[in-house]
């Protein structure tokens, strides 16, 4: 799945100096930004070149890989979705077809 890939800046206002700057000049695909709870990155599914999961660094702008997503097989009704859970791990949709059968035994009260 291939998402329209638009490149811009991420901006930031500075409420003490009043003014926008940009923390990284220039990104494209960066899809469902979520920061981190500590509030020192901001995570995000990127679809250019190959899917990913990256994280930059607020404030010094450093960019990390966080996970390959190259052979993950996204799902959703909208399309893919990514997020965090409590601990800062990525969470997405991922489709494991209709190959893998899971039995539940439930007992009778």
């Amino acid at each position: 799945m291939k998402m329209n890939v638009q490149t811009r800046p991420i901006r930031f206002f500075d409420l003490h100096t009043q003014h926008w700057f940009a923390l990284v000049k220039r990104m494209g695909g960066w899809n469902f930004p979520t920061w981190s709870h500590d509030g020192k990155f901001i995570y995000a599914l990127n679809n250019v070149g190959k899917w990913s999961v990256q994280r930059i660094s607020v404030p010094d702008g450093k960019l990390d890989l966080v996970s390959d997503l190259s052979n993950v097989h996204f799902t959703g009704a909208l399309g893919p979705w990514f997020g965090l859970d409590p601990n800062d791990n990525p969470v997405l949709l991922r489709d494991n077809g209709t190959s893998d059968v899971y039995a539940l035994t439930l007992e009778k009260r």
